[in-house]
């Protein structure tokens, strides 16, 4: 019994949770695929974090559309080429700095004069985060969650009853690999031992992804029943600044200087500037405690007096939490493995690729043994389990060819004069659908060969992207940094596809050939 309601459980999640683990393992590299596809921005180096009340004042004398939000830099990057940053006013679309643009940055040039450049983002790393989040579907966000909430409650079923599915042969078959001729027995092995020895990452996978999915849900219930609709006037954020309006804004520099030695051990990085309905400015400092789990990815953060520096809310700075806040920021940075630096990134990285494994072992398993009990005693495979084997093969394909075409977009289509960010979905479901209708079209024996070879240079086209980026001035667009994870990672990925395509293909050529044999001796005889 719990042998189908894992198998059941596991075949009807399977391909969404597929895509989950991929393209979550592929968002613990989020900011270096940000910088790697950041184009280079013709603006003078940035002035002094000092200079800044003065590169403020003259931003938003000339660009009044800066005046309600901005953000300082503190260590500029590619990916944030400049000290000052404000979301463009799609309203006020801007032909002034090269058409319509998603942030403008801003410097001064050698003479002292205000610079101003559009910056285009290709969307392309937080695209795949949204493919992560939403399993897949190009749905509206919340409706997309909902559905991921109850793919993470299936998904936890799948993990209790293939627990107990293993539990009687954990001890005899555990370190016991049998490879051979017998595929579905080595499939079944290493399903098993990733399964089990990844079993509390998954864990924490399905829980937190369940709160996350759920989240307005919890909270509601919760102020229903324990706070009596007072949730929200409890959870108000401390006033701003009472200093006025017009009062100056004290420099980033001071800003940084005071909220790190109020907060030891805490690195500011970004500085969130926002304006108020009464017109009062309020700011959040962004940054990282490497000691304590963050709140999200990008860090955590303080509410903090833009005027004079004072703190005025820590509850959210890591490792200052209290109350029920530890136990919330602790289900983001188990989920976002943001906590103990490169290393448990790495670590969270593996575990993803591992977990798509997983799913894939797991689907093919369902399959061939689906297909197995049809074809018993001269009988054949059912059009249903001969279509799930299609869909498997292409969905799971076209996820990871659709997020290469996708990243490599960010940086070719630029390099062609085109801007990549109204393309960032398109390529990627182009590329998804392209795998799964190949997949249905073409013979069953050489779609697993085709597909991983169609990954394999759908990735290889990233790091060539980078070496064409050196043929292009500037060079500067081959950023350096972490950046070159992005292309050692897509390099090790393509030659990665293109064996497990020389592989399938001759496995697909051992079978063609075991049955031409077959069919040849039942002739003759």
């Amino acid at each position: 019994m719990y042998r189908d309601i894992h198998s059941w459980a596991g075949i009807v999640c399977g391909l969404f949770l597929f895509t989950a683990f991929y393209a979550g393992a592929i968002t613990m590299f989020e900011g270096a695929i940000d910088r790697w596809a950041a184009a280079p921005v013709t603006l003078s180096p940035p002035p002094p974090l000092s200079a800044t009340p003065r590169l403020i004042e003259q931003v938003v004398a000339t660009h009044p559309d800066a005046g309600r939000q901005f953000d300082i830099i503190v260590e500029p990057g590619p990916e944030a080429p400049a000290r000052l940053i404000w979301p463009a006013d799609t309203a006020g679309a801007n032909e002034d700095h090269g058409g319509p643009a998603r942030v403008f940055a801003a410097s001064f040039g050698p003479d002292g004069t205000l610079e101003v450049a559009s910056v285009g983002d290709s969307g392309a790393a937080q695209f795949v985060d949204t493919i992560h989040q939403q399993v897949g579907l190009p749905f509206e966000r919340d409706t997309a969650l909902i559905f991921s909430g109850i793919i993470a409650l299936l998904y936890a079923v799948a993990l209790v009853s293939g627990l107990i599915v293993l539990l009687p042969s954990l001890i005899k078959d555990l370190f016991r690999f049998r490879f051979g001729r017998n595929f579905k027995r080595q499939w079944l092995d290493i399903h098993n031992a990733v399964g089990l020895f990844s079993l509390p990452f998954h864990v924490v996978m399905a829980v937190t992804t369940v709160v996350f999915a759920f989240h307005d849900q919890i909270y509601g219930t919760q102020d229903v029943v324990l706070y009596e609709s007072r949730i929200e006037a409890l959870w108000s954020r401390p006033p701003v600044s009472p200093h006025p309006a017009d009062t100056p804004l004290l420099a980033a520099d001071a800003i940084v200087a005071r909220v790190e030695a109020a907060a030891p051990g805490f690195s500011a990085h970004r500085l969130a500037y926002r304006r108020l309905p009464n017109g009062r400015w309020a700011l959040t400092v962004w940054g990282e405690d490497p000691r304590y789990a963050n709140r999200a990815p990008e860090g955590g953060l303080l509410t903090v007096d833009p005027h004079d520096g004072a703190i005025l809310d820590a509850s959210y700075r890591p490792g200052a939490t209290a109350g029920w806040q530890p136990a919330v920021t602790t289900f983001f940075a188990l989920h976002f493995g943001s906590f103990g630096g490169p290393v448990i990134r790495w670590n969270y990285f593996a575990l993803g690729l591992a977990g798509a494994f997983l799913i894939y072992t797991g689907n093919i398993l369902w399959v061939d043994g689906r297909r197995r009990r049809e074809t018993r005693k001269g009988g054949r495979e059912s059009p249903t389990t001969g279509a799930m084997d299609r869909l498997t093969i292409g969905w799971m394909m076209g996820v990871m060819a659709g997020i290469s075409l996708m990243v490599a977009a960010a940086k070719w289509l630029p390099a062609l004069g085109v801007d990549p960010a109204p393309w960032t979905e398109t390529v990627f479901y182009m590329g998804f659908a392209a795998c799964v209708g190949w997949a249905f079209l073409r013979p069953r024996a050489r779609i697993g060969a085709e597909l991983f070879t169609a990954c394999a240079v759908a990735t290889v086209l990233v790091p060539l992207a980078s070496l064409g980026a050196l043929a292009v001035p500037p060079v500067a667009w081959a950023h350096g940094g972490t950046a070159f994870w992005v292309d050692l990672g897509a390099g090790v990925g393509a030659i990665a596809f293109w064996a497990l395509a020389r592989r399938s293909g001759a496995r697909a050529g051992a079978i063609a050939d075991a049955t031409r044999r077959a069919r040849q001796g039942f002739i003759g005889d």
